[in-house]
């Protein structure tokens, strides 16, 4: 028999914790990936802010930590490093397209300089070097913009989400902390260390180029997911906070419903089909005979079952 169904519509905090946790397997890999890939863009902050060097974090920190995730891609491959490498072909898309809007106000409007020859400089130990600048530019600040996005997103859930909604989290996160944080550098770097000037010019360029730069990248996270048929590697689908139409399981109650409501048990041969996250709420006198077929095979049995009582209904999570 069914029943009126009703679920909440936004999941307590322990719950999106949890599934956030499960969409991370590999916590160490996760870590490296999101330090590896952030690194070349701070450590230009820390270049311009007089923190560190851009040659020592090269040199003893990014090469190692490259050589470290590269054995561990060869050796003990993960749906993670789908993701990531997705994530740097993206970031390098983006990065040109973003080229493409500002090397003409560069070099034909003259609106700003093109500071990328000194980044070089600061990676190499000389004064200027374009190639080193733009190599730092495109495999270390766009492509690695793209694998931290990219994870993120596996892990937030933005595979269920409609396209629009997928570019805007990539555009919010190029405005901020990306941008935001450029600009916040040039802000508070010491003088001569800027790497451009901060003017109404400058500030509205870049932020057009920030813009670009995420739309693409929003664009190319949404064809990777359309691609793959199932979105980017994850370890549940659902979103923490997003509530699917709840669906019911073939449940039995130990006793008397009526006599003790808060105990219930699962029929011994029973091995029924279940999501890994279900919400329901059921009467104690619905209890028998409800029934749930969808999602992948499990024993029901082997998931955790916590109920209680509210308002004379039975809330049960799996």
């Amino acid at each position: 028999m069914e029943t009126g169904r009703q679920s909440p519509c936004s999941a307590p905090i322990p719950q999106l914790l949890g599934t956030i946790r499960d969409r991370i397997p590999d916590p160490f890999r996760f870590g490296l990936y999101l330090v590896l890939a952030s690194t070349p863009l701070l450590a230009i902050s820390g270049e311009v802010l007089g923190v560190l060097s851009l040659r020592t974090v090269s040199e003893l920190f990014l090469f190692p930590l490259l050589g470290i995730l590269a054995v561990l891609v060869v050796f003990k491959p993960d749906g993670m490093d789908r993701a990531a490498f997705a994530g740097f072909a993206w970031g390098l898309v983006a990065c040109a397209g973003y080229d493409l809007f500002r090397l003409p106000n560069v070099y034909v409007f003259h609106l700003w300089g093109d500071f990328f020859g000194r980044i070089g400089g600061w990676a190499t130990g000389t004064s200027s070097n374009y190639l080193a600048g733009y190599l730092w530019r495109y495999l270390g600040d766009g492509a690695g913009i793209g694998v931290v996005v990219f994870i993120l997103a596996a892990v937030v859930g933005v595979s269920s989400w409609p396209r629009r909604h997928v570019v805007g989290f990539t555009v919010a996160f190029a405005v901020f902390p990306v941008w935001a944080g450029l600009v916040l550098t040039d802000a508070l770097a010491p003088a001569g260390r800027a790497l451009f000037p901060l003017n109404a010019t400058t500030f509205v360029l870049s932020l057009a180029g920030h813009l670009i730069f995420g739309a693409i990248l929003g664009y190319g996270l949404w064809v990777s997911q359309q691609r793959t048929g199932r979105g980017l590697p994850r370890a549940n689908r659902d979103l923490a906070w997003s509530c699917p139409a709840p669906q019911l399981a073939e449940i039995r109650p130990h006793g008397p419903a009526a006599a003790n409501p808060g105990e219930l048990a699962l029929a011994e041969e029973e091995a029924v089909d279940i999501p890994e996250q279900l919400c329901l709420r059921v009467t104690p006198s619905q209890l028998s005979g409800l029934t749930r077929r969808t999602g992948q095979s499990c024993d029901m049995r082997s998931h955790a079952l916590s109920e209680y009582v509210e308002g004379g209904q039975w809330m049960l999570m799996t």
